[in-house]
């Protein structure tokens, strides 16, 4: 919402959001917080190649907090 200027009446997915996060684990809340930073900074016109490098960032990351948590178990 955010990224296209749509209002946020009453805070309403501020709030939902707030509370989706609190009940994760930190590592993942801080995890969505990377991926709303980069897709907040995505260009409007970034081409398939920029964006498959986008992604490709962002599975890495995932996939190094999946093995983190995993070996943390």
């Amino acid at each position: 919402m955010a990224r296209h200027g749509i209002p946020d009446s009453g805070d309403q997915a501020k709030s939902a959001n707030g509370r989706f996060l609190s009940g994760l684990p930190p590592s993942m809340a801080k995890m969505l917080q990377y991926f709303y930073k980069v897709m907040m900074g995505l260009r409007e016109d970034v081409t398939e190649k920029d964006f498959k490098g986008v992604l490709s960032d962002c599975l890495e990351k995932l996939v190094e907090l999946a093995e983190g948590e995993h070996q943390e178990a």
